[in-house]
């Protein structure tokens, strides 16, 4: 199962539609408790998918997202929640959703603290995406954060190659003002699609605030 969601969901970010057969396969996933069920990294992979096949985009329902993340995450370590609100924060970016999603103060808060509790060791993807995520909405907020000017580089890059790259280029094209970083966020749009990193698409009009 965990093979077949993290393909469905790479398609998914390659600008892929997915095929009939897949998404009822995915929709006839009956469960009760995801997370005793499945253990937090399925789980998390099942959620993922279904708010990148629900498209959710109102206020409401993406605010009840975000309140049924926190008590269904309540249980979890530091390190399994961050994995848990990466993968959520990347499936709203897809929708261009993840500012209103940060919206929702209490969730955002925990977002937060995923990232001020780690951000002297960015060592894994899931803390940098969360990162990204942070670092555009307080630029599109233009909050006086102490982390607005401290993005992190990550240690080792594990089987994520591309999407660090990308997200290290982002965080280029968000703080540089030089020749250099307006080069960068000029190409960004194609590097996203070449790399296969969509999911980043709905952080690229904070670059023009």
């Amino acid at each position: 199962m965990f093979t077949h969601l993290f393909q469905c969901i790479q398609k998914i970010y390659r600008g892929v539609k997915l095929d009939l057969r897949s998404i009822k396969k995915i929709n006839n996933l009956k469960y009760n408790n995801p997370i005793p069920e499945f253990g937090f990294h399925l789980a998390s992979r099942i959620r993922e998918l279904q708010i990148l096949l629900e498209g959710p985009h109102k206020t409401s329902a993406i605010f009840k997202w975000a309140s049924n993340m926190l008590i269904e995450t309540n249980s979890l370590s530091l390190y399994e929640r961050t994995w848990y609100f990466a993968r959520i924060l990347r499936a709203f970016s897809f929708l261009k959703s993840a500012q209103v999603l940060l919206d929702h103060t209490e969730f955002r808060l925990e977002i937060e603290k995923c990232y001020t509790s780690q951000s002297y060791s960015i060592n894994y993807p899931p803390l940098m995406i969360i990162q990204t995520c942070l670092h555009s909405y307080w630029r599109h907020k233009q909050t006086e954060h102490e982390q607005l000017f401290g993005m992190h580089h990550p240690l080792f890059a594990q089987n994520e190659s591309n999407s660090i790259s990308t997200m290290e280029a982002f965080g280029i094209a968000l703080y540089d003002n030089t020749l250099i970083g307006n080069s960068i966020k000029r190409n960004l749009p194609l590097v996203l699609k070449s790399n296969g990193v969509l999911w980043m698409e709905g952080l690229l009009p904070v670059l023009n605030n």
